[in-house]
């Protein structure tokens, strides 16, 4: 309460009205008085209260231990199955279950699975039945594969339409959609060993097992013979196994988790931390890392080099009561776990980062780029990452590209958005495919002095990137070096970097408004500089058909060169250019975009009016731009702004927002006057300046209310009440149940 210490100061009575909304839910002073109140202002915190946490969710239901849990392809569900003989399958945003439990009466469920198709789910019995269960709209069909009477201690889909089960000895392989036998895989091991696990490989060739005698077995799943030699040389039994996504090694856990070479079977790496056996171990999906669960009580997630040498564990969970097993969400980003007492808890998989909804930057958004489609965004921060994220979510669509490699000063889209180029101020360039995140090339160093911005040629053949030192530099991404042409020379730093549609010119705009057009085949200028008089160039770029060149200015101005005659025409956009401001328009050009210090105002372009004012942004206290990027995605529907003051990315809904501005919206009377007004000195204010609610300041930048659909942000505030009114004024007493009560009476 400590944070509303102002509001109460100036306003008793939001002891009730604002400090009570903010207090922490667990608290004893929240949940004494929260009973006895009615109609406040409803507030949920997501990230702020768990610091230094990873848990994002829990999913209860399961009456007994958990024994195995398995994604879904398309990572939107989880299916589990437990020792109370159900199958149950879960809403990974929502936490709730899909569909009533599945239950055939088959006994103890010891193993799930996901088809490829995400349509079906395997579940092996206790009762050496393998259920496979076809998902339907809120429901499921069962077929019941008999097998042995032993339990299925191991179930997994090949890509190509095969089922494998491991039960007692025996390893049967069932064609999925006929539920037909297609081989029994037995190999007398020389002991009563029973095999424990099984997995195929990433192309589905090859299928291996582990076995309770310390042994790995080999198959050729298109006719079941021996693959090779059985792999010996284990302590203790074989728990579980997994490939890594290319394929080319296996981890196994036993007492220690030991990584095999699939082409040569050669232990390349033995991992030693737990204290225990190991129950499970998993690639993530990306490779880097490994997950896995022990007797130990704890869950241990491995960061790996590409040598494999020095790998570390962190632990992420531990739980008195045990973990069976652990598995990486298809992205890499969350572990779900299965535990001991029922439950199944979903961790942040990122190493160090807290368990906040939108996992976010830890430093200021230095560069931004929107795909060209507007589906994807990619920044960099001066923590030294790279993120691409989902427009429409907010979510990340893979972990961070780069991490702790320095400041990164800038990010850009391939024309056809297949690539991403990223480049570090010390003038080190990364190529990254956009759709996996694998590295294409890179790191490519291109000297001593730091980059200030960079650009790609529609071919994706050319990276044209600025230093520090007044020069550009030309990378060919066919070589992985630096071109023979240049370094090019401008009198002053440059900010703005554009190729022709023809990738014959590259064009660079420098500080004083000085542009420069060279040749990319010999670097001999095409013409003398051009000048924007003494305007700040912001954005640069050829027309169409390459008989153009156009700039935008910062002071509102739009700059044209016919490259044949060098005519210069200049367009002059009458808005505001008060404070330090940021300029976009669409691609429609019926819309204009200008950041002035902490808001973001839309303005029609034919003209010049204000269509709406954007509020959520922090103003700046230094020299730089207080909302460093804006952009409006292709189909100018929204606006994305990213601010270097409160390290946050968001996307803007621009037919909400005009709504809000015209007062035609069905929002709650806080959440429109937040949209409307935005917060003044920290209070939200009704129509006629009435207090209606006080926001502590660590809270103030990390609102999310409409026409805001998006903020990547390390926490969020949603705020939210139907009917505010009456808890003003002089109705604040309103708020009391037993004053509610007395009325009554």
């Amino acid at each position: 309460m400590v944070s509303s210490y102002d509001a109460i100061e100036r306003s008793a009575p939001h002891i009730y009205l604002s400090a009570l909304p903010f207090a922490p839910k667990e608290s004893m002073i929240y949940k004494s008085f929260i009973p006895h109140c009615a109609g406040l202002i409803q507030i949920e915190t997501i990230g702020i209260g768990h610091h230094g946490g990873r848990l994002m969710m829990k999913l209860t239901g399961h009456q007994e231990v958990v024994n195995s849990i398995a994604y879904s392809p398309n990572g939107r569900m989880i299916v589990s199955g437990s020792a109370d003989g159900t199958v149950r399958v879960w809403d990974v945003h929502t936490g709730e279950e899909k569909m009533a439990p599945l239950r055939y009466g088959d006994g103890e469920v010891f193993s799930v699975a996901f088809a490829p198709d995400g349509r079906n789910l395997a579940s092996g019995m206790a009762g050496g039945v393998v259920c496979i269960w076809r998902l339907l709209p809120g429901q499921a069909t069962v077929q019941r594969l008999h097998g042995d009477s032993y339990g299925v201690m191991s179930v997994a889909f090949s890509p190509n339409g095969l089922l494998a089960s491991a039960s007692g000895d025996t390893v049967r392989l069932w064609n999925v959609q006929s539920g037909q036998q297609v081989a029994a895989l037995c190999s007398y091991t020389g002991q009563d060993a029973a095999v424990n696990t099984v997995t195929f490989s990433p192309n589905g060739q090859v299928l291996v097992s582990g076995y309770t005698d310390g042994s790995i077995r080999l198959w050729h799943s298109a006719t079941g013979k021996l693959a090779d030699e059985p792999v010996h040389g284990i302590d203790g039994s074989i728990s579980s196994v997994s490939f890594s996504p290319d394929g080319a090694k296996l981890a196994s856990s036993s007492a220690s988790i030991i990584i095999w070479d699939t082409e040569t079977w050669r232990n390349i790496a033995t991992l030693r931390g737990h204290s225990g056996s190991i129950n499970s171990v998993q690639f993530a999906p990306h490779g880097q890392s490994l997950v896995s669960t022990s007797s130990d009580h704890s869950v241990r997630l491995w960061s790996l080099s590409p040598t494999l040498a020095n790998a570390s564990a962190v632990i992420i969970e531990s739980r008195k009561d045990g973990i069976e097993y652990a598995t990486f969400s298809p992205n890499g980003l969350n572990i779900a776990t299965a535990s001991s007492d029922g439950t199944i808890r979903i961790l942040n998989a990122i190493s160090g980062r807290e368990a906040a909804l939108l996992p976010a930057h830890d430093g200021k958004v230095t560069a931004l780029a929107l795909s060209p489609d507007g589906a994807v965004i990619a920044s960099g921060s001066d923590d030294g990452s790279v993120r691409v994220w989902d427009v429409s979510t907010g979510e990340l669509t893979f972990p961070p590209l780069l991490e702790n490699i320095g400041t990164i000063s800038s990010v850009t889209f391939s024309s056809d958005g297949c690539l991403i180029v990223s480049e570090t101020e010390d003038h080190t360039v990364w190529l990254w495919d956009a759709q996996t995140g694998q590295t294409v090339c890179g790191p490519l160093h291109g000297g001593d002095s730091e980059a200030t911005v960079s650009e790609m040629s529609n071919d994706a053949q050319w990276i044209a990137s600025a230093a520090d030192n007044n020069t550009v530099r030309l990378w060919d991404v066919t070589y992985k070096k630096l071109s023979a042409v240049g370094p090019l020379p401008c009198a002053s730093r440059v900010v703005a970097i554009a190729f022709s549609q023809n990738i014959k010119l590259l064009a660079a705009a420098e500080l004083g408004g000085y542009i420069h057009l060279w040749y990319i085949d010999s670097g001999h200028p095409m013409c003398d500089p051009l000048r924007a008089h003494e305007s700040k160039v912001q954005s640069l770029c050829f027309s169409m058909d390459d008989t153009q060149i156009i700039a935008n200015t910062y002071q509102g101005e739009v700059h044209v060169w016919n490259l044949g005659t060098r005519h210069h025409m200049t367009l002059v956009l009458k808005i505001s250019t008060r404070g330090k401001t940021s300029l976009a328009h669409s691609l429609d050009g019926q819309l204009i975009s200008e950041s002035t210090d902490d808001t973001v105002l839309l303005l029609d372009a034919s003209t010049r009016t204000s269509i709406a004012t954007l509020h959520g942004h922090a103003p700046s206290l230094g020299s730089e731009l207080p909302i460093a990027f804006l952009a409006f995605t292709p189909d100018g529907r929204s606006i994305v702004t990213a601010s270097g003051a409160d390290e946050t990315i968001r996307v803007w809904d621009i037919e909400a927002a005009r709504k809000a501005a015209s007062g035609n919206t069905s929002d709650s009377n806080v959440v429109a006057a937040l949209s409307s007004t935005g917060l003044k000195d920290g209070w939200l204010l009704g129509p006629i300046g009435e207090l209606l609610l006080w926001v502590p300041s660590d809270y103030r930048h990390c609102i999310q209310v409409p026409p805001c659909t998006v903020l990547i942000s390390k926490y969020r505030v949603l705020i939210n009440l139907d009917q505010s009114s009456s808890h003003v004024g002089q109705n604040w007493t309103n708020c009391w149940r037993d004053q509610e009560n007395r009325k009554r009476m």
